[in-house]
């Protein structure tokens, strides 16, 4: 079971992944929350049990929204790769290190 350290740990590692890219792609990514909510945007603060989150899109709103860390899904994450111009799934460093290969 994920618990909420656990999912921040995780969404830091995610914000800290998304530093390499730069000020042009900092922060946009896909993902979504356990209630079946789809966010794309931007990932802001990151608190203790929150983070800021701002959105994209033609309906985005110009506030922030703020989501509880608790509610996000991390393996639903996925980011946005200029040079391939597509979405990319994250794979977290951790799973690559323990996985099986199929032969």
């Amino acid at each position: 079971m994920t618990t909420s350290a656990d999912k921040k740990a995780f969404l830091q590692q995610f914000d800290a992944f998304l530093e390499q890219f730069g000020s042009l792609h900092y922060g946009k990514c896909y993902f979504r929350l356990l209630d079946g909510r789809e966010c794309q945007g931007w990932i802001g603060t990151i608190g203790d049990t929150i983070f800021e989150y701002t959105d994209s899109g033609p309906l985005s709103r110009e506030e922030p929204y703020y989501l509880a860390i608790a509610d996000i899904d991390p393996g639903s994450f996925a980011y946005w790769d200029n040079d391939i111009s597509r979405w990319t799934e994250y794979a977290r460093p951790d799973k690559w290190f323990n996985r099986t290969l199929k032969q």
